[in-house]
């Protein structure tokens, strides 16, 4: 999905700022690689001078082939559970006074607020998605600020008693760089909602940024 230039529009009206190494920061591209271990898988995410990453814990991780996927999009099994991460590169050009390097509370606030709305009005309005019980929450997880957000779905082709099935969404969006950053996982039953928060606390808790590549040898 696209975030257009209408979201960093509602960002700032501030004063133009010269930043040292900002340039390569609104300009890094980043590719993905997966290295699996025991136990323990990487998610690494490296650019042209920066990277991050995060770990999956589980007895069994997978990564699935899936028809269709975007470049951006990589899906993982975590034993019983599906797992997805995703990126949206921010709108080009970035405002001057937007510090990718340094940006402040209201600034990352007000974009991944923007983001999300883009998002949920994307899944009405072209998807044709009913959902309901939409929550927002923000969290700081290893001093990372996230908007966490949740619905419930379903769509106007459902019948009684497809919509007797409990489909669900979580998300942990962030910013990292120039990227916006989703984690998230579906959510078949209700009973499942607090163990898919858990995981995904758990690998946003591991999100580390790095203003390096970095060696997918070691």
């Amino acid at each position: 999905m696209k975030i257009y230039h209408v979201l960093l529009c509602l960002l700032f009206s501030v004063s133009s700022l010269s930043v040292f190494g900002q340039e390569d920061i609104n300009n890094e591209s980043f590719k993905f690689a997966f290295v699996p271990g025991k136990g323990e898988a990487k998610v690494i995410y490296n650019g042209k001078s920066h990277a991050f990453s995060f770990l999956l814990n589980g007895k069994a991780i997978k990564q699935p082939n899936v028809n269709g996927r975007s470049d951006n999009m990589q899906f993982f099994n975590i034993d019983s559970t599906v797992f997805q991460s995703s990126f949206v590169e921010l709108p080009q050009p970035i405002p001057s006074g937007m510090q990718l390097s340094h940006l402040t509370d209201e600034q990352e606030r007000t974009t991944l607020e923007g983001y999300v709305n883009y998002e949920l009005n994307y899944m009405r309005d072209d998807l044709k998605l009913t959902l309901t019980d939409v929550k927002k929450e923000w969290k700081t997880i290893n001093s990372k600020l996230f908007l966490v957000w949740s619905f419930e779905a379903s769509k106007p082709k459902d019948t009684p008693e497809t919509i007797k099935t409990f489909s669900g969404q979580i998300f942990y969006s962030t910013i990292c760089f120039n990227l916006v950053l989703d984690l998230n996982t579906p959510i078949e039953k209700k009973d499942r909602i607090e163990p898919c928060r858990a995981l995904l606390d758990k690998i946003s808790g591991t999100l580390t940024t790095y203003n390096n590549q970095l060696d997918l040898k070691n």
